[in-house]
C-alpha cells in the first residue's frame, strides 16, 4: 500500500456497542486498535436505546434463580426462528449461544455490571425452551462523571435517566398497581440518592455505552471522532486498509489484522429504504442521523453480499409534531386497539413489537397505504402513559396539529379518520364482546407472557383487554417505526463478511446493524439486537486475533 499515514492491527468503523465490544476484545488479545466514528458524539443507536442484552445461560441468570441451559436456548430458537435458517445462519446462532457467557465475562471484566431484567419474558416464552422470567440483561446505573472531560463525547438521550428498561412499562401504568407504585418509588429514590451524591446517573443505553466508553479510555484505545470511512483498500483479494476522512483530511490507514465495519445500518438513507423497505420511510425511526448505510455501500463495492435488507428492528411508532415516538407498551394496555385503513382489526396489538411491525407492513402493502390507526378510549388516557405523555396529561399541541384526533362519538371519530364508520363500529362491537369474555378468539391478545408483562392486572379477566365504550375517543396514525435497520452485510459465525459465493472476504468483518442479523427476521426477546451487536464485535476481534477456540 502506498502513502500509509497510520498503521494499526485492527481498524474499527463505528463508535457504538458493536465497535466498542470489538475494540475491548481486541485489546484483550493485545492488538493495536483504532476506532473511528463519523459523528462528533459516540454511542450510535445503542445510546438512544433501552440498552437491553438478550443472553442465555449466563452466570447472571443463574445467580438470579433462572434455570437455563444451552439445550433450552437451542430448543427455544428452533421454535422461534422458522423456517429453519441456512447453514451459515444456523452456525451464527449456535456461536451466539456458546459464546454468551464469554461475552458476559468480557463486559464484566471491563467494569460493566450485568443485572437480570427479571420478569421481562422471552417474547415467545410459551414455546419450548422459553423463559417466562426472561433472558434479558441490563447494566447497572452509570455515573457520567467517571468519564471526566470526555463525558461530552457521548450521545445524550432524552430518556428517563433513573429508570432501567425493565421498570419503564411499570412506570407507564401510573398508580394502577402496588407494583407500579413501588417501581416509581424505587426509581425516585435511586435518582434522589444520586443527586445527594452529586452523581450524573445514567441508565438504559446510556449506561451501556458509558461503561463501554470508560473501559475503552482505560485501555488507551485510540478513538477518532468526526472521522468517516471513504473506501476499503484491497490487495490480492485481502482488505489491507481503508481510506478515511478526518476533519476534511484524507488519510490511508493500513491494518495488519483487518477492518471491522460496525457503523450501523441505513435507517436514515431514504434511497436505500425505498429500494428495500417501501412503504417505510425515514421519519419514524429512532436511529441517529448518521445511520446512512455508508459501510454497507462501501463493502458491496468490493463484492460483499447483503441479507435481510427488508428488515428493521420494528416498533410501532407515530409522528408527533416534535418527531417520531415509538410505542412499546402503551399499545398493549387495555382500552386500545389497532385498525387498518378500512377500520378492520388484523392482529394482536399487544404482541412482540418486531412481529407487530412486520404484520403492519404486510397489511399496508396489501392495501396500498403507509399507516394504520391506533384507537384509544378515555380510560387509556386517564390511567396510562402514552409515549412520553403521562396519564391525564395530553399536550394541546397534539390536538391542534391534528396528530391526535378526539371525538365524543365513534361515528365522529371515524369521519375524522376518513374511514368507514360502519366498519369501525362493527370492529369495536366484536372487540368489546371479547373484552367481556376476557378472551380474544380472533388474535389472542393477552395470551402471551410478554403481553401480560405490559398489561394492567386490574383491567379484568384479561390484563391486555379493555372496552372502547366511554367517550371521548382518540385516534392517531400508527406506522411501522424502528430503532434501526436489521439487514446488512452477510456474515458467518466469525463475523467475517461473505461474498456472493458465500466465501469470506479476507480481512473484512461486520458487526451490529452493518451486518446481517443473527436471528434473521425473528426477535426472540428484549435485547436481541444489542446482544448480537456486542457478540459480533467480540467474535470479529477474536477471529482477527487468531483466537477461534
Amino acid at each position: 500500500m502506498e502513502s500509509v499515514d497510520h498503521n494499526y492491527d485492527l481498524l474499527i468503523v463505528g463508535g457504538g456497542a458493536a465497535g466498542f465490544a470489538a475494540a475491548l476484545a481486541a485489546r484483550d488479545y493485545g492488538l493495536k486498535v483504532l476506532v473511528i466514528e463519523k459523528e462528533p458524539r459516540l454511542g450510535g443507536a445503542t445510546a438512544l436505546s433501552g440498552g437491553t442484552i438478550w443472553l442465555p445461560a449466563t452466570p447472571t441468570l443463574a445467580a438470579a434463580g433462572v434455570e437455563d441451559s444451552l439445550d433450552d436456548a437451542r430448543a427455544y430458537l428452533a421454535s422461534v426462528v422458522v423456517p429453519a435458517p441456512d447453514p451459515v445462519d444456523a452456525a451464527k446462532m449456535d456461536a451466539y449461544l456458546t459464546s454468551a457467557s464469554t461475552l458476559a465475562a468480557l463486559l464484566e471484566r471491563h467494569g460493566l455490571i450485568l443485572l437480570h431484567s427479571r420478569g421481562w419474558s422471552d417474547y415467545y416464552a410459551q414455546r419450548p425452551g422459553g423463559k417466562v422470567l426472561g433472558r434479558a440483561h441490563h447494566v447497572a446505573g452509570f455515573d457520567l462523571r467517571s468519564l471526566g472531560d470526555k463525558a461530552e463525547w457521548m450521545v445524550s438521550s432524552p430518556l428517563f435517566a433513573a429508570a432501567h428498561s425493565v421498570e419503564v412499562p411499570k412506570l407507564a401504568l401510573g398508580i394502577r398497581s402496588i407494583e407500579s407504585i413501588l417501581t416509581g418509588l424505587r426509581v425516585f429514590a435511586r435518582a434522589a440518592v444520586a443527586r445527594l451524591r452529586g452523581e450524573k446517573l445514567r441508565t438504559r443505553g446510556q449506561a451501556l455505552i458509558g461503561g463501554l466508553l470508560r473501559a475503552a479510555i482505560a485501555q488507551n484505545i485510540t478513538i477518532w471522532r468526526g472521522t468517516t470511512i471513504r473506501d476499503l483498500i484491497v490487495e490480492n483479494s485481502v482488505v489491507v486498509g481503508a481510506v478515511i476522512d478526518r476533519h476534511g483530511k484524507q488519510m490511508h490507514i493500513a491494518v495488519n489484522k483487518g477492518v471491522v465495519l460496525a457503523s450501523g445500518g441505513f435507517a436514515r438513507n431514504a434511497q436505500m429504504r425505498k429500494a428495500h423497505q417501501t412503504p417505510v420511510g425515514t421519519d419514524v425511526t429512532m436511529a441517529p442521523a448518521g445511520d446512512t448505510g455508508d459501510a454497507i455501500a462501501i463493502a458491496t463495492r468490493v463484492g460483499a453480499k447483503t441479507a435481510f435488507m427488508d428488515q428493521s428492528w420494528w416498533v410501532p411508532g407515530t409522528k408527533t409534531p416534535n418527531g417520531a415516538m415509538l410505542h412499546v407498551w402503551d399499545r398493549c394496555f387495555p382500552h386500545s386497539l389497532i385498525v387498518d385503513a378500512r377500520g378492520d382489526r388484523y392482529m394482536d396489538e399487544a404482541g412482540p413489537y418486531m412481529e407487530v411491525g412486520q404484520q403492519m407492513i404486510a397489511r399496508h402493502r396489501s392495501l396500498g397505504v403507509d399507516h394504520s390507526w391506533l384507537v384509544l378510549e378515555s380510560r387509556h388516557r386517564r390511567r396510562y402513559a402514552f409515549g412520553m405523555a403521562p396519564p391525564m396529561i395530553t399536550p394541546q399541541l397534539w390536538f391542534d396539529s391534528g396528530y391526535l384526533l378526539r371525538n365524543d362519538t365513534i361515528i365522529g371519530l371515524a369521519n375524522e379518520m376518513k374511514i368507514n364508520a360502519a366498519a369501525l363500529i362493527a370492529t369495536l362491537a366484536r372487540f368489546n364482546a371479547a373484552v367481556i369474555e376476557g378472551v380474544d378468539t380472533d388474535f389472542g391478545r393477552g395470551s402471551l407472557p410478554i403481553s401480560r408483562f405490559y398489561g394492567d392486572r386490574r383491567a379484568g379477566k384479561n390484563s391486555n383487554l379493555g372496552a372502547i365504550t366511554k367517550s371521548p375517543f382518540y385516534a392517531v396514525k400508527i406506522y411501522p417505526g424502528d430503532v434501526g435497520t436489521a439487514g446488512g452485510l452477510q456474515t458467518d459465525l466469525h463475523a467475517r463478511v461473505l461474498d456472493h459465493s458465500m466465501e469470506p472476504i479476507a480481512g473484512l468483518y461486520a458487526a451490529g446493524n452493518a451486518a446481517s442479523p443473527t436471528f434473521g427476521a425473528w426477535y426472540p426477546g428484549a435485547g436481541a439486537s444489542i446482544g448480537p451487536a456486542l457478540m459480533s464485535g467480540m467474535l470479529a476481534a477474536r477471529h482477527a486475533a487468531g483466537q477461534n477456540a
